[in-house]
């Protein structure tokens, strides 16, 4: 008798506040929602970006890369037609954005005399001393 009772109690309030017609189910066989993914959209590479901008339209460099660690906001390129490499900072103003040539490199300066006027290179020179 005092076990009769304790099954009508667990049975009673196991089917409390349960809909008759629904089927329970347990949570471990809900059906989990899977998480949508974005599209990635592929980021330019270097190359393509200086041709977005208009700052390689006649092909002048060659080895375009971002530099590495710069967050994707340097390039740097290889001039081709001059021993040298030029470096493109991304510039950000309240204005707009825009990519600006920084600096320019060169290998060595003797070979900038087709490039440079002798006058020049030896204040390059001076410079160095």
């Amino acid at each position: 008798m005092k076990y009769l009772l304790l099954i009508t109690f667990l049975l009673a309030g196991g089917c409390a506040g349960n809909d008759p017609g629904k089927i329970q189910t347990s949570p471990a066989l809900q059906p989990k929602s899977v998480p949508t993914t974005q599209p990635v959209q592929k980021q330019p590479d270097a190359w393509q970006t200086l041709v977005d901008v208009g700052l390689a339209q006649d092909s002048d460099y060659e080895d375009v890369s971002f530099i590495t660690n710069s967050n994707r906001t340097m390039i740097v390129a290889t001039v081709k037609s001059a021993p040298c490499k030029m470096v493109f900072k991304h510039v950000s103003t309240h204005n707009e954005d825009f990519w600006m040539p920084q600096q320019i490199s060169c290998k060595n300066h003797d070979d900038m005399t087709d490039f440079i006027s002798e006058e020049e290179l030896s204040d390059i020179r001076h410079l160095e001393r």
